[in-house]
Parts: structure tokens; C-alpha cells; sequence
């Protein structure tokens, strides 16, 4: 097993535990009966995998025709086809970072979800692949914003664009592309404040910054929208998706914290939810803790406890 599938198995073990027990609980006589699947339902739901994905899996699983004596790891590879069938069909979408051109990542969500450290991380991340990267700081009526960008640029060798205090946000946003443009920057992360949906302000406020960057969304640049979203936060997250989807139409999301709850099944609801790219998932606090998503890993890490050995939990 590679040492980032270990991490990614470590970052998620409160919803592999939990998980495993009430599954293993189920399925004790090795027999797959109608109580059993209305029981499943119940586990998949409390794991946060979402309402629908839950019912899709659920009615998938109905279908199957089990053996008489049912094992575990049986139980294991058919949930994670199911998982992989309706959460995850496309396998996994990669971020293209196109060469020779600025690629402009916005990087968006509610207060704490991580967008900062997100940047970042994923400043160190495509630093190691040689990119020449920059971050823009916009969100300029906090100072500790912008102090937080500075640390985080000095780790990950990252340039720091940043106007006035209190300036424009959007205008700060258009100067650091032309200003990356001019000096072949390959990624800019544009750091945004953070925002409740009905921080309308704010919320026209982000709107204007993609407007702005979208003005050089041309042969010189690509943008890319993407939401942090905090997986400790549960049901909260698909509220999330669709509040900033009305406001600014998301390319994908970033998944931070799954270190930090046993509802890592967030991610398998909003994929299936929203047929939106899960494109990275933060599982730690050192800044290599991120890494692009890979449903299959994802799939298996939070099911790795589903096996025989395991059957007198």
C-alpha cells in the first residue's frame, strides 16, 4: 500500500470505524435479509452519504443475489461498485493545468472551511511539479488574510500579489491576472473571503471577481471555480453546493478535514448529488496533507475495515 493510500486510510478510520461496526453488526448471520438493506439504509444515511446517493445504493443492493452464506468482504465489494456506480461513474476528473497559458483557480467557501491553507497546500502541490505559481490576495478588508497568505507563500515558494487595504476586491483580482500574465505565472490562486449565502455583498462581490477574471478567459487564461468544503460539517456542505452553484457555477469542489470527522460520506453524497468533480481532498495539517481525489482509494479507504478478519467485532 502506498504511504499516501495509508494516510488517506488513517484520514478517514472514524468513518471506516463506524462504518464497520454497525455493518459487521448487520451482517453477523451472514444473511442478507429485508431488515438487514432498511437497516443498511439507516448506516448509510448517518455516515452522511446523502439521501439520494443512500437510495440509489440501497435499491442497487436489492438487486443482488448474494450467496447463502454471506461474507464481509462480499458485503465490501459489492457496496463500493455500487458506490463507484452511482457516486462516481466518470472515474476520476483531473484538473487540467493547461501549459504556456494562465490557469486562475478561484478559490471560494463559507469562513473556516479551509480556503486559505487549501491555497496553500495546493501552492506546494503543483510547486513540486515545476509550475510557477502566485496567489492573489482578495480578501483585502482582513489583514490576517492576507498575513496568513504571506506564511503560506514564503512555505510553498509561491509569488504574493496583494493591493491596498480595503481596495476592490474584483479590482485587485483583475490587476494580480494581468499582473501573472505579464510575468508567465502558470497557476494563480485567487483567495476570497469567506461567505454565508445570504452575505448577499459578498456574494456579489465573488460574482464580480469571476466576471473579471472571465474578461482573459481567452487564449492568455483559463479559469476554474472551486469551492472548499469542510467535512466535518455533514449535510451542511450539500447546502453549500447549491447556494455558491446558483451564484457562480462551480467547475468542482475541494473536500478539507476528512481527518477530522466520521462523516468522510459527505463526499459520496455530493458527487452523486451534483455530478460535480471532487477534484482534491485536504487529511491533514502538513502542507503535503492534499492530494487530487481518487474515487477508488476514497472508496476503499472508508470501507477497508469490511473484511473477514474483522468478523467478531
Amino acid at each position: 500500500m502506498s504511504s499516501w493510500l495509508n494516510k488517506l486510510t488513517a484520514a478517514v478510520s472514524k468513518t471506516t470505524n463506524k462504518l464497520t461496526v454497525q455493518i459487521t453488526k448487520l451482517f453477523s448471520e451472514k444473511t442478507i435479509t429485508k431488515e438487514s438493506i432498511e437497516q443498511l439504509e439507516e448506516v448509510l444515511l448517518s455516515a452522511d452519504f446523502g439521501v439520494t446517493a443512500t437510495n440509489n445504493i440501497i435499491e442497487n443492493f436489492k438487486t443482488i443475489k448474494f450467496n447463502k452464506n454471506i461474507q464481509l468482504d462480499d458485503i465490501k465489494s459489492e457496496l463500493a461498485k455500487s458506490i463507484i456506480k452511482f457516486a462516481f461513474p466518470n472515474g476520476n476528473p483531473e484538473l487540467h493545468i493547461k501549459p504556456d497559458v494562465l490557469n486562475v483557480m478561484i478559490i471560494c467557501g463559507i469562513n473556516g472551511n479551509g480556503k486559505t491553507t487549501t491555497i496553500g497546500k495546493l501552492s506546494h502541490y503543483y510547486n513540486l511539479q515545476g509550475q510557477k505559481i502566485a496567489i492573489a490576495a482578495c480578501d483585502t478588508f482582513r489583514a490576517a488574510a492576507t498575513e496568513q497568505l504571506e506564511i503560506w507563500a514564503n512555505r510553498s515558494g509561491s509569488y504574493l500579489f496583494k493591493g491596498n487595504p480595503g481596495a476592490d476586491p474584483a479590482s485587485v483580482a483583475y490587476q494580480a491576472v494581468s499582473w501573472a500574465i505579464d510575468n508567465k505565472i502558470n497557476i494563480l490562486f485567487i483567495d476570497t473571503a469567506g461567505r454565508l449565502h445570504n452575505h448577499k455583498n459578498l456574494m456579489d462581490q465573488l460574482k464580480k471577481i469571476k466576471k473579471v477574471v472571465n474578461q482573459y478567459h481567452n487564449s492568455s487564461s483559463i479559469c476554474y471555480t472551486l469551492l472548499t468544503l469542510d467535512a466535518t460539517n455533514g449535510q451542511n456542505a450539500f447546502t453549500q453546493v447549491e447556494q455558491f452553484q446558483d451564484i457562480v457555477l462551480l467547475d468542482g469542489v475541494i473536500i478539507t478535514k476528512l481527518d477530522s470527522t466520521s462523516k468522510a460520506g459527505v463526499a459520496i453524497g455530493i458527487a452523486e448529488k451534483f455530478k460535480i468533480p471532487i477534484y482534491f481532498v485536504g487529511i491533514g495539517e502538513q502542507i503535503d496533507d492534499i492530494k487530487e481525489f481518487n474515487a477508488s482509494d476514497f472508496v476503499n479507504a472508508i470501507l477497508a475495515g469490511l473484511t473477514q478478519k474483522n468478523k467478531n467485532m
